[in-house]
């Protein structure tokens, strides 16, 4: 009965390190997989960044116009308030 235990808890043991070297593999792949992902990434990031600076630097524009728009037609109404235009 010993040998027949030894002999089956040797089967469960190369079953599981069957299934570890399955895990392995996949996990070699899907680090791979990961590395290019992570490539990919920085190539796409590296190209929208002239991108972001030009949306940056838009807003600035919008932001400055909006501003004098507000404050010339403050002007202007109050001008035209006290009659002067």
């Amino acid at each position: 009965m010993n040998k027949e235990f030894c002999d089956k808890m040797e089967g469960k043991l190369e079953k599981l390190d069957n299934r570890l070297d399955k895990i392995d593999r996949h996990l070699a792949v899907y680090n791979e997989q990961l590395n290019e992902h992570m490539r990919r990434t920085h190539l796409l990031e590296v190209e929208l960044k002239p991108v972001r600076d030009h949306v940056v630097g838009m807003r600035a524009f919008v932001k400055a116009f909006a501003i004098t728009s507000t404050v010339l037609g403050v002007i202007l109404s109050l001008l035209k308030l006290s009659g002067i235009i």
